[in-house]
């Protein structure tokens, strides 16, 4: 028999992510493996690796697969609005350490700006 489901979609599965990338945003600098000097791959203390985050709200999981969610959902921010290409354009360039970019619908960020997803079909 198949295991069921965990979580109802949407209802509580967005709502995890949600939560997981929020704690993520803002812990992992000082609870990874990283930070707690367990890991010291990047061969010293403080560093944390660069990451981002890319997270729209379209209710399907494809956009490094579907050519129209890659290159045509967008997410708003304060700093201006991105695609997943120009997100991840960013990040190939991006140093190894201390830098991270989240692209999230409906994350506030510190001056109160609320992101939104346009493009989802």
């Amino acid at each position: 028999m198949p295991c069921a489901p965990k979580f109802a979609v949407p209802v509580e599965h967005r709502p995890r992510l949600d939560e997981q990338t929020t704690r993520l945003w803002y812990d992992f600098p000082w609870r990874s493996e990283l930070a707690t000097n367990l890991d010291t791959s990047l061969g010293g203390t403080g560093l944390t690796p660069s990451f981002a985050i890319w997270m729209p709200d379209c209710g399907v999981h494809e956009g490094a697969y579907d050519d129209r969610q890659f290159f045509g959902v967008s997410i708003d921010h304060s700093v201006g609005s991105r695609t997943m290409r120009s997100l991840l354009e960013s990040f190939m360039t991006y140093s190894r350490t201390g830098l991270r970019s989240m692209y999230r619908d409906d994350w506030a960020d510190g001056a109160g700006y609320v992101s939104q997803t346009a493009g989802c079909n």
